[in-house]
């Protein structure tokens, strides 16, 4: 039978046992426990030098200790105990502060209640752990935005490209892992289902008040937000598109990449503002993803939309309208300054640039957000970088694959950490004469010197282009 789902569930991905040990920054050790016990998954690392610290645990936590209390059989045994019974993942017990080796009456007690014991070296921090746990969780939750984003993108494209509904529906049933439905309202749900079938789930939102839609499937449902903004890009495309209005969206979008550019005026928008907003006054330009246009008629006002294959560009009176737009359709933006319409070419070029960097970083982006190093760089075309990448990084590339030095991975490093030398051989795990070595060897190949702040800004260039570049060929073969 159908269970319905009303809230969103989001499928967590967790971090095992065999993760951790296989996490070389971490440097952890196996030391008690079978195969199947490193399929234990880890909530959470817990220090403690409590014998009992049950009432400080939820379960499956690592439970992280040096041993301050563990100082014989009774006092290992009470404390392995207490652990068992409130489900901990496993033991991890740090060596060189108390003990130069983990207590053999840990061993034998962690033997005794069959739960598995790590050992941590001297110089690892607890918190390293959690630190890694942390990482892993943000980027779970990176990739499902991610994906989210894809897939509303794609969707998008084919609204753009009027697919048929069924196939529309289609895309978004295979990225849900499960079947969309676009049903009257009120209509009952598949009852060809056996009964017996109680792990198939359903989740719906209405779409309008005649008709709603409907997931179901075998796993997780999606997020209800997830399925909200699916439904929003089902309801523009279940309506007969006005062909003439698509046609001239397209040209008002020609027109403003024109103007844009600077291959055409802005007095030819005043008299097609003038119809949508009187006194036009200042004007804010917006760049969305393209096939938007849609979307974008139905929540904002006194706007101008303009539709191209690569861009969708709106014109409207403030900036608040646009962030509340990309709120409520989840969707990246970037848009430009608040001028005057004969001033309009400035702004959309900087919504243009700001919606690349919204594009990596997501949400929303504004003029503020071009005032950096990346934001400079976005609004370059891609031949002025060329020699930046022909003349430093393919080099450098070059080089790795004859020697196997790994420079551009250290360059990388040594860039993210503001050119501190110290940090950058602790995050590589190389003493630091090996990271001068290696700066020294990118100085020669490509007469940068990396400990040069003029040459290590254009080193930073270099390798932003490349790995921009990199980013644009992936986006496209996907």
């Amino acid at each position: 039978m159908f269970s319905s789902v009303n809230d969103s569930h989001s499928v967590a991905v967790p971090v095992t046992l065999k993760d951790l040990l296989a996490a070389a920054r971490l440097q952890l050790r196996w030391i008690l426990g079978d195969e199947q016990a490193k399929a234990r998954t880890v909530s959470w690392a817990h220090s403690t030098e409590l014998l009992d610290p049950t009432p400080y645990l939820i379960g499956g936590e690592l439970v992280c200790t040096i041993g301050a209390m563990l100082t014989g059989q009774k006092s290992c045994r009470t404390f392995v105990k207490a652990l068992t019974h409130s489900e901990a993942s496993a033991i991890c017990f740090g060596i060189g502060d108390l003990h130069s080796d983990i207590p053999q009456h840990l061993i034998e007690a962690c033997t005794e209640f069959a739960i598995p014991l790590l050992e941590a070296p001297l110089g690892v921090r607890f918190m390293a752990i959690n630190e890694y746990l942390s990482d892993r969780h943000v980027f779970a939750q990176t990739l499902d935005s991610q994906r989210e984003q894809r897939l509303i993108s794609n969707m998008l494209t084919g609204v753009r490209t009027r697919i048929p509904m069924q196939k529309l529906l289609a895309i978004a049933s295979r990225a849900t892992y499960g079947n969309l439905e676009l049903l009257p309202l009120g209509k009952p749900h598949n009852t060809d289902v056996p009964e017996s079938n109680s792990s198939i789930l359903t989740s719906s939102v209405e779409i309008n008040d005649a008709s709603s839609l409907v997931w179901n499937g075998n796993g997780p449902p999606p997020k209800v937000s997830l399925l909200k903004q699916i439904a929003q890009v089902v309801e523009v495309a279940s309506y007969e598109r006005d062909i003439e209005e698509s046609f001239s969206r397209e040209r008002v979008g020609q027109l403003l990449i024109l103007i844009g550019d600077g291959l055409a005026h802005p007095n030819a928008l005043k008299s097609m503002l003038k119809e949508r907003n009187p006194d036009p006054g200042y004007m804010v330009a917006s760049a969305w993803q393209p096939g938007a246009t849609a979307l974008l008629a139905d929540h904002l006002e006194h706007i101008l939309v303009g539709e191209t294959p690569k861009v969708a560009i709106a014109l409207t009176d403030t900036v608040n309208a646009i962030r509340e737009a990309a709120t409520n359709l989840s969707l990246v933006c970037g848009y430009g300054s608040r001028v005057v319409v004969a001033d309009i070419r400035r702004s959309i070029e900087e919504a243009r640039a700001a919606l690349k960097l919204a594009r990596t970083s997501g949400g929303v982006v504004g003029p503020d957000g071009l005032t950096s190093l990346e934001g400079l760089l976005e609004q370059q075309p891609w031949e002025r970088l060329i020699p930046f990448v022909d003349q430093i990084i393919l080099p450098l590339i070059a080089s790795d694959i004859h020697n196997g030095a790994m420079l551009i991975e250290t360059l990388r490093a040594f860039l993210q950490l503001d050119g501190k030398l110290q940090a950058t051989a602790s995050y590589c795990y190389l003493h630091v004469n090996t990271i001068r070595h290696r700066l020294a060897r990118i100085h020669k190949i490509t007469g940068r010197d990396p400990l040069s702040f003029h040459d290590r800004t254009a080193l930073e260039v270099a390798l932003w282009a490349y790995d921009n570049r990199q980013r644009s060929n992936e986006r496209y073969r996907s």
